[in-house]
């Protein structure tokens, strides 16, 4: 719910049957009050006033929708979460191992990956910082699976042609033959630049990947910086670049922030959890 797409329905339904009205990831953009979208952020005020329950998934949202909500609205923080998948019966060298010839990497070194769209914008900008903060650990030994599409393609490319034998784009993939990229990999990273929380790190999590991000305030809901990968500030190439780096010489820790990076998506992460808290908090407002 927000500005864009405000909920017209949904409060005049409720009040004529007297039902509970429960609003998910909802947001308000004072900004717009003036803006060409004003009569939509006026509805948006209206259903966060007449909501019973707010399900949130994004801290950032909190902040501006709380003016709106009344004494009585009940609130529930919702890590993100999404579907689990068996975990890899083959020890991770036989998955890079079967994918060498395929990226040109040899099986032996650390294996960088990350996926994500390729289009203008926050998502160029990230492609960018990522192909910047690599440039200086070209020293060590890594190879950078990339694996999106998109408008930006040509353009992320070209950021990248510095590295070019260090680089395999493997382009949109399936689910199936993303999985197998994240279960080869042994470390995700991603500058997420203004990234809400990023589904794609909570994948790599749920592969049991340590990921390396830059920190907002939705990707720290996923990555537990210092236990399951680490956050630096989010545009700063030269913290990005360490954060890698250190990661590459240590593969023990490495593997330990990938092990614990599974357990979280586990524990807090998963469809059971989230249905069995969204359970909960409906059952409470009836």
């Amino acid at each position: 719910l927000y500005h864009k797409a405000p909920d017209w329905l949904g409060p005049r339904v409720c009040d004529e049957f007297n039902m509970p009205y429960v609003l998910a990831e909802a947001s308000h953009a004072p900004k717009q009050k003036q803006g060409p979208w004003h009569l939509g952020l006026t509805q948006v005020e209206h259903a966060l006033n007449q909501a019973a329950g707010i399900l949130s998934l994004n801290p950032r949202d909190l902040a501006c929708i709380q003016p709106f909500l009344s004494n009585q609205a009940q609130q529930l923080m919702l890590p993100p979460f999404i579907k689990d998948v068996p975990a890899r019966a083959e020890p991770k060298q036989l998955h890079k191992n079967a994918l060498a010839a395929k990226t040109g990497f040899e099986a032996d070194v650390p294996w960088l990956i990350t996926v994500a769209m390729m289009r203008p914008g926050d998502k160029l900008r990230s492609y960018t910082l990522l192909a910047e903060a690599l440039k200086p650990l070209r020293e060590q030994p890594w190879g950078l699976i990339v694996i999106g599409d998109g408008d930006a393609a040509q353009d992320v490319r070209k950021a990248f042609e510095p590295l070019n034998d260090r680089v395999f784009f493997a382009g949109a993939l399936e689910p199936d033959d993303m999985c197998s990229f994240l279960d080869a990999a042994d470390l995700f990273v991603w500058p997420a630049i203004n990234e809400a929380f990023g589904m794609a790190l909570l994948e790599a999590h749920r592969q049991g990947l340590a990921v390396v991000a830059g920190r907002t305030d939705g990707v720290a809901t996923v990555v537990q910086s210092g236990l399951t990968g680490e956050l630096v500030d989010s545009g700063d190439v030269a913290s990005f670049s360490q954060a890698i780096a250190a990661f590459l010489r240590d593969p023990a820790r490495q593997k330990r922030a990938g092990q614990q990076a599974r357990e979280k998506f586990l524990r807090d992460h998963g469809f059971e959890t989230a249905s069995k808290r969204i359970h909960s908090f409906l059952e409470a407002l009836i």
